[in-house]
């Protein structure tokens, strides 16, 4: 069975056996590809695929689109033979096999969240391997799931994909926002400025990232980048919400600037040893 592979974070990329899929006739097609693959959990009856991507044509005539599409989508990943199937369909259903071979991206980013969430209820303090999921989350997060794809006039599709999309944006943010706030605990000023900085591209006005920012910035010695942080945060709020940063932020702008911020590096020493200390331990196992 050749091996598909499925990009969805960051925009959408289909390759088979490395070979890049480009020839899909249509957005549908593809759009077709996508759903199945995300839901492939679930059988999906025909009569439901063809009112989600043909909305507009009476019920005949979209089941015939459907027919079509699928034979175009097969035609495409080379799955015409018993020996490499990936779409397992009937008169009624048409399911993406789990069990076939296949690499989801947004399977892998889910599967990391979830075992994260499981080991930690209740935002208890990570683990070194739930450290590691979310890491492995947050690197396989280019981007919003299927930016830049639509299909108008599908508004159950497009339903759908808003609702993944939010769903998957504020997880990838929560892990980031949790990696910060994990080594801004243990004084690693560097990855701190790194998870916020990425927290930031997904949404530049989340006034928290900017101020983990400014302090990761400020003690390591950066004054004059964690000023630039905070005017740069100014510039994005109101330019986006024609807001001024929150008390907060300012108070923390005028520590800044005034070179009276509390330090607290002495307290993080024995914590970032304790962490490097772990690394090492775990990095031999």
């Amino acid at each position: 069975m050749p091996h598909l592979d499925i990009i969805t974070l960051g925009g959408v990329r289909a390759s088979l056996e490395s070979n890049k899929l480009a020839d899909f006739r249509t957005h549908k097609v593809r759009a077709l590809l996508i759903f199945l693959a995300v839901e492939a959990l679930n059988a999906h009856r025909r009569e439901t695929l063809a009112s989600m991507f043909w909305p507009d044509r009476p019920e005949a005539q979209a089941r015939k689109n459907l027919r079509q599409s699928l034979y175009c989508l097969r035609n495409t990943i080379e799955d015409q033979s018993q020996s490499s199937i990936h779409l397992l369909s009937n008169h009624n259903e048409i399911q993406f096999d789990p069990d076939s071979d296949y690499n989801l991206d947004v399977k892998r980013f889910s599967a990391h969240i979830a075992a994260y969430q499981e080991h930690h209820p209740g935002m208890r303090s990570l683990c070194f391997r739930c450290l590691e999921k979310l890491k492995a989350a947050v690197a396989l997060y280019g981007g919003d799931f299927l930016a830049g794809f639509t299909l108008p006039g599908c508004r159950q599709f497009e339903w759908w994909l808003l609702t993944k999309q939010e769903q998957y944006h504020h997880q990838a943010l929560d892990a980031l926002s949790r990696l910060g706030s994990y080594y801004e605990s243990i004084g690693d000023h560097y990855l701190v400025s790194y998870y916020a900085l990425k927290e930031i591209e997904l949404e530049p006005w989340r006034e928290t990232a900017h101020r983990r920012r400014m302090r990761a910035l400020n003690l390591s010695g950066e004054r004059v980048e964690a000023l630039r942080q905070y005017e740069s945060c100014r510039a994005i709020l109101w330019h986006e919400m024609q807001i001024e940063p929150s008390r907060q932020t300012k108070d923390l702008f005028e520590m800044i600037r005034s070179g009276s911020t509390p330090f607290v590096e002495i307290a993080r020493l024995g914590k970032f040893q304790e962490h490097f200390e772990r690394e090492f331990k775990m990095a031999l196992l």
